[in-house]
C-alpha cells in the first residue's frame, strides 16, 4: 500500500459530519424539554404557587378588615384585561375596600378594587363548605367571595355565587400534588396543610 492510499483510508474515518452533530443536538434538546416538563407537572409547582399566593391574599384581607376599612376578597376567573390590571387569564383575587357611608349607618360604599392573580388556569381549586366531604370545584363562572367581621376577626359566611356557606377548606392541585387552606370559623385563622 502507497502513502496516498493510506491517507485516502484514514480522512473516509475522520468523524461525525455536521448535519448528524446538529440531529443529535436536536434530539437531546427535545429529550430535555420532555424532562422539564414531566419534572413540573410532578411537583405540581403552579398548585404551591397558586397556594401561598391565596394564603397571602386572606392575610391581607384579614389585616385590612380588622385595621381600616372593611375588605371583601373575591376569587374568581378572569380573562385578559390590561385596563383593569389584569395580565392573563386566570384564578384572581380581586380585593375590595369599602368604608361605611356617613349618611346611612349601614350602607358601604367602595373605595378601592385592586386585582392580584392567585392562580393560573390550569390549576383545579375546590372549595369545601359546611363540613362537607363533596367539594365544589371552581369553575370559569364561578365566584367565592371572603370576609372577615371587623370586631372579632372571625370568618364570616363565604359566598359562593351569592348563596352563603361556612368555609372549612380550599384546594389546589396540580400535576401529582395538592395543597390545602384550612379554616377555623370562630377565629378567622387560616392553616396551611
Amino acid at each position: 500500500m502507497t502513502i496516498g492510499a493510506k491517507n485516502k483510508k484514514l480522512n473516509k474515518n475522520s468523524g461525525f459530519t455536521l448535519v448528524e452533530l446538529i440531529v443529535v443536538i436536536g434530539i437531546m434538546a427535545v429529550l430535555i424539554g420532555l424532562v422539564g416538563l414531566s419534572i413540573n407537572m410532578l411537583t405540581g409547582a403552579e398548585a404551591k404557587q397558586a397556594y401561598h399566593k391565596m394564603d397571602a391574599e386572606l392575610n391581607d384581607a384579614k389585616t385590612g378588615s380588622m385595621t381600616r376599612y372593611d375588605e371583601t376578597l373575591t376569587l374568581q376567573y378572569l380573562t385578559k384585561d390590561v385596563a383593569n390590571g389584569i395580565e392573563s387569564d386566570g384564578y384572581y383575587g380581586k380585593m375590595t375596600v369599602n368604608t361605611l357611608d356617613k349618611n346611612a349607618a349601614d350602607l358601604k360604599k367602595s373605595i378601592g378594587i385592586e386585582y392580584r392573580k392567585v392562580a393560573a388556569k390550569k390549576v383545579v381549586i375546590k372549595v369545601y363548605f359546611d363540613g362537607s366531604a363533596a367539594p365544589q370545584t371552581m369553575g370559569l363562572s364561578d365566584a367565592l367571595e371572603i370576609s372577615y367581621d371587623r370586631a372579632t376577626g372571625a370568618l364570616n359566611k363565604a359566598k359562593y355565587n351569592g348563596a352563603e356557606h361556612e368555609l372549612n377548606m380550599l384546594e389546589f392541585s396540580s400535576g401529582l400534588r395538592t395543597y390545602r387552606i384550612k379554616f377555623v370559623q370562630t377565629t378567622g385563622k387560616h392553616y396551611l396543610d
